[in-house]
């Protein structure tokens, strides 16, 4: 009798164990797909950030060209 219920209590114990390991793992996952999502999110954010970064420079060195052509012609009006 004593070996039934130490065998019992060993399995119910193992059984307790598996649960709560898939428990963890599941919460885990679930930790994993959503640090994914984030991962995603920022990736795409950055990208966006990124490319209006190079549209602002392109407008700016535009905005460069178009300012030294009003120089020149200014001091080639004051030179005359």
């Amino acid at each position: 009798m004593n070996a039934l219920v130490s065998t019992a209590l060993f399995a119910a114990g193992a059984a307790l164990a598996w649960i709560i390991m898939w428990g963890r793992r599941a919460a885990l996952l679930e930790r994993l797909k959503a640090a994914e999502s984030d991962n995603s999110r920022l990736a795409s954010e950055l990208a966006a950030e990124r490319a209006a970064r190079a549209e602002l420079a392109a407008a700016k060195a535009l905005l460069g060209a178009e300012r030294s052509e009003e120089r020149r012609v200014g001091k080639e009006c004051r030179s005359r």
